[in-house]
């Protein structure tokens, strides 16, 4: 059994969230950036690799160096250049005049990395395993590439779980439900919808139903508000398309996924792009019955999603005890104003942190798992270990497995070794390194970040003892470089 700390990861497709359990509480880990939740991007850029808020944060001026969702990665979806070699997802980043592919699962074994070594700073110890949550409609294969990504960040992970089972698991604990109850749990997050029914006795959970769509995350609403907006300005602006800038298409994202949060609470937002062809700016006005006119057959997919739920459990609705509303989505006020009105009155009900239960539930079963932890409790009988394949003669399968070792060990020095160069390079932007270090001294290292970050991807035949010597060497002169830099100045 591990003996180090363990943590629950909600990898979700737009955002992630680490929890883990100390003492009799559970606490969400900040990102550096302060964020309790964290983009779950991947990024190249003027200071190498980027992961989470620094990928989002480029993603409207370097569209083309950024992926956004990993999840969705994960999941072999088209996302940017998405391709496909043998049975190997891969996206395309551009970097150093290079296009450099990467495999959907090199991009989330450096996210999950981040998050281990995020947690290891704020525990003030080694992390060795991650119960990691992923949607329900995961198959067994997106499951086992999950497991390797976290194995490659070099993470034990014991346990694969659903995003609802998780949310169930931290309603349930957290309000001590001591008594027989069916449950129904609404999660609309940024990537995925599902809901799922789930009987509670005290600590034991069993899943009776679980029905979702793939295709209807948060995103989905913020995709229809930008469709709709370039159908706008397209309109009132003949001969231009808006959609053949990209930048201008990103930012429009993200103001229209800041109005969509805002109209939670407020009854009008402004959309605001600044200028986007010559001569050309853009805004606009969105109120909240504008958006539940645009994405009215959206909600009604998630009711239709609730029914089909209970007729899989064979149940009514008046069987249900409580429903719970999990996930950033949930925050719409036509959501909740449906559900109540299909529940007939009943209260609609939502965890705490609508954003962070999904963590939290990550977190009491990492808890169940490792020595740090008292928990105890049964998750849902739906969570089916992963299988292994048979049929491989003995001595094949030890070779086979010799050689996946191999690989692994290969990526995980691999990825080290870039992350440690991206984590210097993006200090030589700081303003705290700029007023230490003379500019020259900062010249002479961002340059030769850039060419050991070229090296690892353009040395196809480099041995894990070539990355290792690379390491040393980068490590001794980066520390001389800095020592020296600081000493002068």
């Amino acid at each position: 059994m591990p003996t180090g700390a363990a943590i629950g990861i909600d990898l979700r497709s737009t955002s992630l969230c680490v929890g883990v359990v100390k003492g009799d509480r559970i606490e969400v880990i900040a990102s550096d950036e302060g964020n309790r939740t964290t983009s779950s991007g991947g990024a190249y850029a003027k200071c190498g690799c980027l992961t989470n808020e620094g990928a989002k944060n480029q993603s409207s001026t370097k569209p083309a160096n950024t992926t956004s969702d990993t999840q969705r990665l994960n999941m072999t979806r088209r996302l940017l250049k998405l391709k496909k070699s043998g049975k190997i997802s891969k996206t395309n980043l551009q970097q150093y005049g290079l296009t450099i592919r990467f495999t959907a699962m090199h991009i989330l074994a450096t996210v999950l990395l981040r998050m281990k070594k995020m947690a290891e700073t704020y525990l003030g110890e080694k992390v060795e395993s991650a119960v990691i949550t992923v949607p329900a409609y995961f198959s067994t294969s997106r499951r086992q590439a999950t497991i390797s990504a976290g194995n490659l960040a070099g993470l034990n992970v014991p346990r694969i779980i659903s995003e609802p089972t998780a949310a169930v698991v931290a309603y349930g604990m957290s309000n001590k439900l001591d008594k027989q109850c069916n449950l129904l749990v609404f999660v609309w997050g940024g990537g995925s919808f599902g809901v799922s029914i789930t009987s509670l006795n005290k600590s034991k959970f069993e899943e009776k139903a679980f029905a979702g769509d793939a295709h209807l995350g948060g995103e989905a609403i913020t995709s229809r508000l930008v469709n709709h907006y370039v159908e706008v300005f397209n309109r009132t602006h003949e001969g231009k398309d808006l959609r053949n800038n990209a930048n201008a298409i990103s930012r429009l994202r993200k103001e229209c996924e800041i109005a969509k949060r805002s109209l939670s609470v407020a009854l009008q937002s402004n959309i605001e792009l600044g200028l986007v062809f010559e001569g050309i700016t853009f805004s606009a006005i969105l109120t909240r019955s504008r958006l539940e006119q645009l994405c009215r057959d959206l909600f009604e997919r998630t009711m239709d999603t609730v029914k089909k739920a209970l007729s899989d459990a064979k149940m009514e609705k008046t069987d249900v005890h409580e429903v719970v509303l999990m996930g950033g989505s949930t925050r719409i006020p036509k959501v909740r104003r449906m559900l109540q009105e299909f529940f007939e009155g009943k209260e609609v009900k939502s965890y705490e942190n609508t954003d962070l239960a999904v963590a939290h539930g990550a977190a009491l079963l990492a808890a169940g798992k490792t020595d740090h932890g008292s928990a105890t409790l049964n998750a849902p009988n739906s969570t089916e270990p992963i299988r292994v394949p048979v049929g491989v003669a003995g001595d094949q399968m030890e070779s086979l497995k010799q050689e996946d070792e191999e690989a692994k060990r290969m990526m995980a020095v691999k990825i080290d070794l870039m992350y440690y160069i991206c984590k210097i390079k993006c200090e030589l932007e700081s303003e705290e390194v700029k007023q230490k270090v003379p500019e020259e001294h900062r010249k002479s290292l961002s340059a030769m970040c850039d060419r050991a970050i070229k090296w690892t991807v353009t040395e196809k035949e480099a041995t894990k003892e070539d990355y290792d010597k690379m390491r040393t060497k980068f490590v001794d002169v980066a520390s001389l470089l800095m020592k020296k830099g600081q000493g002068s100045s």
